[in-house]
């Protein structure tokens, strides 16, 4: 981890075979920060909901974990994402 000038913070090393969201809780342990700025492997509903909670900001584009709210409406499939075949089409 590195703070805005890229001056290293804090660094933890997994083994190969770890997937790189279980060294977050060492790494973002006991700092204050304003954002996280990860890439899609860290796009986890509980890691977003920590940093946001904690009052920064995610900065973290989509994986697939999370829903995007702009395809869903009230649990109703957004209309580009029903069916081509769908009756009234």
């Amino acid at each position: 981890m590195v703070n805005a000038p890229d001056c290293l913070v804090r660094f933890v090393i997994l083994p190969g075979q770890a997937h790189d969201l279980l060294g977050v809780p060492a790494l973002l342990a006991d700092l204050s920060f304003g954002a996280l700025i990860g890439d899609k492997a860290f796009d986890a509903k509980w890691l977003i909901e920590d940093i946001e909670d904690s009052g920064a900001m995610a900065v973290i584009p989509r994986g697939g974990t999370v829903p995007d709210p702009g395809t869903m409406t009230d649990g109703v499939d957004a209309p580009s994402e029903r069916r081509r075949d769908a009756p009234g089409k």
